[in-house]
This record gives structure tokens, C-alpha cells and sequence, in this order.
């Protein structure tokens, strides 16, 4: 379980670091959610306090017993978005 957590973790990382080098570029953000809270508090703190608390939200489910499933269909979910922002930072 553990590793999952990291390799989670991680990917919060790669969506912040990938969403901003996105957002230099001229790219937008495509949450609508995220799009308002980053006028509201700014983009490194929005992007900083919605993944610590998803992150702190999947660390306090760790133990129940269909958590890790759902972890796995995270990361998968996150490597795609990594994937996608990584095309689009490409294509800039």
C-alpha cells in the first residue's frame, strides 16, 4: 500500500509541475473548479492545497479493504493526465 501512496504522491508532483509548465505556455486549465480557486487564492496554492488534500483524503482511507483498487484506477487516471499534459507542453 505504501507504494501506491508514493507513486501517487508522485504523480500529484508531475500534475503540478506539468499544469504549470502548461499554463506558461499559454495552455489553460481545464477543472472548472480549479480554473475558479486559482483566481480565488492563486495557481501554486490552489494546485498545492487541492492535491495535499486529496492526498491526506486518500491517506486516511488507506484502510479500507477496496482503497487499493481505487488507487490503482487513480494512478492510471494520473498517468494519463501526466501523458496528456506532456503531449500538450510538446505541441506548445
Amino acid at each position: 500500500m505504501t507504494y501506491l501512496l508514493i507513486a501517487l504522491g508522485l504523480l500529484q508532483l508531475a500534475d503540478i509541475v506539468t499544469t504549470l509548465k502548461l499554463l506558461e505556455k499559454g495552455g489553460r486549465e481545464l477543472n472548472p473548479f480549479l480554473r475558479w480557486l486559482f483566481e480565488q487564492i492563486g495557481t501554486v496554492p490552489a494546485l498545492i492545497a487541492v492535491k495535499s488534500v486529496f492526498m491526506i483524503a486518500v491517506y486516511a482511507a488507506r484502510d479500507i479493504p477496496q482503497v487499493e483498487y481505487l488507487m490503482w484506477l487513480l494512478i492510471a487516471f494520473y498517468l494519463f493526465i501526466f501523458w496528456n499534459n506532456m503531449k500538450v507542453i510538446r505541441s506548445a
